[in-house]
């Protein structure tokens, strides 16, 4: 009887755990259906075409493992920025269905100012295709409509914010990219006006230009840490290059490592929209950086880097 008992239980379990397996397949599957592009793999996605309302064409491809804005000069592309649209495709669900009527093709706002979206693979074959329309009931939701379907899908989301870019906003707004840590010495010129900054033995900095004092290295580490990491607003696409005052910049700021290598920021002149022409010295790109970014977290008075601690005697 014990062995009975035994037997039949162990029926059971077997029993529940296939009924498990099976439940937890279906329901996967379920979910799986809910997906506007179920079969749409990441990796798989080779290129990428928005067209706007205008017939404007952002063009992005993946060439070697990197992301280039192929519309915008071959730039490299903000792999993050195209990373997360994607994985946002991905997710697209199709839960929300709100019409299948093609007679209201206008209300969506797949009559005009619809933007056209198209995936591809490497072999330019299509691997997911959509049109974004008006904004839903509110402010953070969008009508989607995949091509060939007359479904019209609500996104809980403010697509348009997303997909609607210009190919330069597209692009990798990255001027520098290092670690503070690495810097030994930091040229500041300001107009002519020049400070120099140096790590001495003891890992701190002191000023040993226009004269040697000691330094505030908290002051200094956080100009450090904002040019580790530094943005551009924009860039200057123009072909007229004079107004950049670049060739004899009025400004600049150079980085020494500790392994010898040179970064050096060019500053230009100043435009109409409070921004500064900016560039990397032996590199052709024009950047625009806000002048408050320029003078309030860069340049700082001698003054305000100076300490009031007496220096150690070398």
């Amino acid at each position: 009887m014990r062995f009975k008992a035994t037997y039949l239980s162990l029926i059971i379990l077997v029993f529940l755990i296939l009924t498990i397996i099976i439940t937890e397949k279906s329901f996967n599957n379920k979910k799986k259906d809910l997906f506007l592009f179920p079969k749409l793999n990441l990796q798989d996605i080779s290129k990428i075409t928005i067209i706007n309302k205008d017939n404007n064409k952002v063009i992005m491809e993946k060439k070697t493992g990197k992301w280039l804005v192929v519309s915008s000069l071959n730039y490299a592309g903000d792999k993050s920025k195209i990373e997360d649209m994607l994985k946002k495709v991905k997710k697209f669900s199709m839960k929300n269905k709100v019409s299948v009527n093609p007679a209201k093709k206008s209300f969506y706002g797949f009559d005009k100012d619809y933007l056209t979206v198209n995936i591809y693979n490497v072999k330019d074959k299509e691997l997911a295709s959509f049109f974004i329309g008006k904004n839903g009931p509110d402010f953070y939701s969008t009508y989607i409509q995949k091509k060939g379907s007359s479904e019209v899908i609500l996104i809980n989301e403010y697509l348009k914010s997303i997909f609607d870019k210009e190919s330069i906003d597209w692009r990798n707004h990255t001027i520098f990219n290092f670690n503070p840590q690495e810097v030994k010495e930091i040229t500041m010129n300001k107009e002519g006006k020049e400070i120099v900054i140096s790590l001495n033995k003891d890992e701190e900095f002191e000023i040993i230009k226009p004269e040697r004092s000691p330094a505030k290295n908290e002051i200094i580490r956080s100009i450090l840490d904002d040019l580790s990491n530094f943005n551009a607003n924009s860039f200057y696409l123009e072909k007229d290059l004079k107004v950049c005052n670049l060739e004899k910049p009025l400004s600049f700021i150079r980085l020494v490592f500790k392994n010898g290598l040179e970064k050096e920021l060019l500053i230009g002149a100043e435009n109409k929209n409070n921004q500064y022409y900016v560039k990397k010295k032996d590199d052709p790109t024009v950047f625009l950086v806000s002048k408050y970014r320029i003078i309030n977290d860069l340049f700082r008075e001698l003054k305000d880097l100076e300490s009031k601690n007496t220096l150690k005697k070398p």
